[in-house]
């Protein structure tokens, strides 16, 4: 699958963005925070990892949902902080924690989110 067929738009103002490899979302993140911030543009990202279901309904309207969508939404949208890349416990498993990163609690929605700030 490649990157064209991972892009899920929202009409809100934000894509949702699915990878096989947490390694690949990482990077993605962060040429994509860099290449914002070049022309002053602060993106909030969020990455989680698990299971989604990518459907379209109505037909040929791309969406996708999950657990994993839900926690990378909070993470952006919820409790972004502008100009940062947050990744999930889960997610950091598999990538180890991320040099220089900053580790964060979060309360959102009555969920507890832990994980790594870049």
């Amino acid at each position: 699958m490649g990157l064209a067929d991972s892009v899920y738009g929202s009409g809100q103002g934000y894509v949702i963005v699915a990878f096989a490899d947490p390694r690949e979302a990482l990077a993605t993140a962060l040429e994509t925070r860099e290449r914002f911030a070049e022309r002053g543009l602060a993106v909030r990202i969020g990455l989680d990892l698990g299971p989604v279901l990518a459907f379209d309904e109505p037909p040929g309207v791309r969406q996708i949902a999950g657990g994993a969508v839900n926690i990378a939404s909070k993470l952006s949208v919820d409790a972004g902080v502008a100009g940062a890349i947050q990744v999930t416990d889960r997610a950091a498993q598999h990538l180890g924690p991320p040099p220089g990163a900053a580790r964060f609690e979060l309360d959102v929605s009555a969920v507890r989110l832990t994980g790594y700030r870049l």
